[in-house]
């Protein structure tokens, strides 16, 4: 590992802003079944029209060495809305 001095540096230079997070729940194991669209499917895989599941919570996403490190969901996250905005929107054209 290294010294603690080595990882640190002067930062001369401002506006200087700070900021403090936690993260608790990295995400579900399960979570709800979807379509490539990203269509919410019923138990019995009947998409439910019209509503979209997102993110980690998303079943078949996430596995036991994916959830042991944060942060690493939102790549997801932010893909998997993209997707879920871009079918909602075919949805609402029709």
């Amino acid at each position: 590992f290294k010294d603690p001095q080595d990882l640190t540096y002067t930062v001369e230079n401002g506006p200087f802003y700070v900021t403090c997070g936690h993260s608790g729940v990295l995400g579900a194991l399960g979570g709800v079944n979807t379509t490539d669209k990203l269509e919410v499917l019923t138990g019995d895989y009947k998409i439910i029209k019209g509503l979209y599941a997102t993110g980690n919570n998303v079943s078949g996403v996430s596995v036991a060495a994916y959830q042991n490190v944060e942060g690493v969901g939102l790549g997801f996250s932010l893909t998997s809305g993209r997707l879920a905005g871009q079918a909602a929107a075919e949805y609402a054209k029709k």
